[in-house]
C-alpha cells in the first residue's frame, strides 16, 4: 500500500530543517487499509508492516522464513511513496527502501489480488501489486528488467547526518558478529536458568 513514513522520515525531516514534509506523515492509512482487511473476507498468506530497516529487511526475513523466491518491481515500489517524501529522501540520498515508510505489505494468493485491491481502494488508500512469490530462495529488486540482490545493509538507510557519519555497512566480519550474538544469547539462557534455579532452592 501507499506510505509516507512515521517517525523515521519526521525524524530526517526535522534534521534537514524540510518540516512542511512532517504533515505528509500526518496519516492513518496504514490503520484505514488494515481496518479495510479484517472487515473483508478475503484469504491472505502474510501481511507486515514495512517499518524499522525497510522493505529490504521484510523481504529478506520472509523469504527465508517461508522459503520461497521474492522479486519485487523497484518502479512500482517507487510509486506507491508519498511524492514530498520521495522527493525528499533521494535529494538527501536516503534509501527509501531502506527506511520506515509505514506501508502495509500483503502475500496473497493471485486470485484475491483484485478483491484484496479493491477493498482498500475503496478506504481511500491506494495499492499496487510489486512483485511476486516463487519457488526458489533469496529476495531480488527488478530495476529495467535487471535482477539484483535485494538483501539489507547492515543498518537500515543512514537517515540523520549522525547516522550518515556511522555508515550503513559492517565494518567487521558479519559472520563472527552473529556467533558472538548467537553465544551471548546462550550465555544469557544459561544464567536465567541458574538464577531460576538458586531462588527456587534458596
Amino acid at each position: 500500500t501507499e506510505g509516507a513514513g512515521g517517525g523515521t522520515v519526521c525524524s530526517a525531516a526535522l534534521y534537514y530543517d524540510q518540516h512542511e514534509v512532517v504533515d505528509e506523515t500526518l496519516n492513518i492509512k496504514f490503520l484505514e487499509a488494515s481496518e479495510a482487511l479484517l472487515k473483508a473476507d478475503l484469504r491472505i498468506h502474510a501481511m507486515t508492516d514495512v517499518t524499522n530497516g525497510g522493505i529490504r529487511g521484510d523481504a529478506k526475513e520472509i523469504s527465508y522464513t517461508a522459503g520461497v523466491k521474492l522479486t519485487f518491481q523497484e518502479e512500482s515500489m517507487r510509486r506507491l511513496v508519498n511524492p514530498r517524501v520521495l522527493e525528499m529522501l533521494d535529494r538527501l540520498e536516503i534509501d527509501y527502501l531502506g527506511v520506515s515508510i509505514d506501508a502495509l505489505l500483503i502475500i496473497a494468493p493471485p486470485e484475491e489480488v483484485e478483491a484484496i485491491s479493491s477493498a482498500i481502494r475503496a478506504a481511500g488508500v491506494e495499492i499496487e501489486v510489486i512483485g511476486r512469490v516463487e519457488e526458489g530462495e533469496g529476495a531480488y529488486l527488478d530495476i529495467d528488467g535487471q535482477l539484483r540482490d535485494f538483501s539489507p545493509r547492515f543498518r537500515e538507510a543512514a537517515y540523520t547526518p549522525i547516522k550518515k557519519a556511522i555508515g550503513q555497512e559492517a565494518a567487521r566480519d558479519v559472520k563472527e558478529m552473529k556467533r558472538r550474538v548467537d553465544e551471548a544469547a546462550r550465555e544469557a539462557v544459561e544464567k536465567k536458568r541458574r538464577f531460576v534455579e538458586r531462588i527456587r532452592h534458596g
